[in-house]
């Protein structure tokens, strides 16, 4: 099934690539475009200093777990995912506690938030959409925390950190980060062709288009949405669900980091569909009361 999924995405990709060329290659530029002005000078500095950090023992794995929620909804995504990823294969923090760490530190970046509610989609930024998007998934995550602290686990043994730092480490961090965010910046560009595809089709319908393009990748969804004839209660909703779910290509971002970590995907897929209904739960009764405008 799975080969014959990846065969057909494969002969779509070429059909479209040679019944429109132009809106191909635009769609490559494009996301090439915000993997280089967005993605890499943001993230490849942090993930450089993250596995230098890491690797030099500097940080006590007792502060491991506050690091990176610290860092995950700071930085946005996917450091959280990656930050989890690399302290459990070192060992820094257990299976369990990894798995939910994994799901709701994996947020975007507060500045692409604010970026996109105010200047793209000519929105307030109020409380309501912080809680929305952050609250939820800090509060579902504690909780997770909470339960696996209190439940027998295969807890790591603590033991004395010792420092020591070399050239070495830093080049290692470097070619590390760069290794990823290459993952990334391939995803992106996939993704970004998948988007332009849909607005090539002849859908009958806009909304299809328009949610489909939010549910594939969120950067080229909160684009769409902002030209949308949408009411404005509607184009908040679906900012906020766009921007909490972070778009299936965040997925395969995801996966590429959790591969080989032993880590499962689908446990964060089912957990970010958890999350993403929760948001749907509080966004209804806000949107009726007239709350989220």
């Amino acid at each position: 099934m799975k080969k014959f999924v990846f065969i057909f995405l494969c002969c779509i990709l070429f059909l479209f690539f040679i019944c429109f060329p132009h809106a191909a290659v635009s769609a490559s530029k494009q996301g090439l475009r915000l993997w280089f002005t967005q993605i890499l000078p943001t993230l490849l500095p942090f993930c450089v200093l993250s596995y230098v950090i890491l690797r030099s023992e500097i940080l006590p794995k007792k502060f491991s777990t506050c690091y990176i929620v610290l860092c995950g909804f700071l930085f946005g995504f996917p450091i959280g995912c990656k930050l989890t990823a690399d302290f459990y294969s070192s060992k820094y923090i257990s299976q369990e506690k990894a798995s939910a760490l994994c799901c709701f530190t994996n947020n975007l970046s507060p500045v692409f938030v604010i970026t996109a509610i105010q200047e793209i989609l000519q929105l307030p930024l109020s409380p309501v959409y912080v809680f929305l998007i952050y609250g939820i998934p800090f509060l579902y995550g504690m909780s997770m925390l909470l339960l696996y602290h209190r439940t027998p686990s295969s807890t790591q043994k603590e033991t004395a950190s010792r420092f020591h730092m070399d050239m070495q480490i830093i080049d290692a961090g470097i070619i590390h980060g760069f290794e990823t965010l290459i993952k990334i910046c391939g995803y992106i560009i996939l993704f970004s062709i998948f988007c332009e595809m849909l607005q090539t089709l002849p859908f009958p319908a806009h909304w299809f288009s328009l949610a489909a393009t939010g549910f594939l990748e969120v950067t080229n969804g909160v684009a769409l949405l902002s030209t949308s004839a949408c009411t404005r209660q509607i184009k908040s909703l679906l900012a906020v669900l766009f921007l909490s779910w972070g778009g299936l290509s965040g997925i395969f971002q995801v996966s590429s980091i959790l591969h080989q970590t032993g880590l499962s995907l689908r446990n964060y897929v089912l957990q970010k569909i958890i999350l993403l209904l929760l948001t749907v739960g509080c966004c209804i009764p806000l949107l009726f009361l007239g709350i989220l405008i």
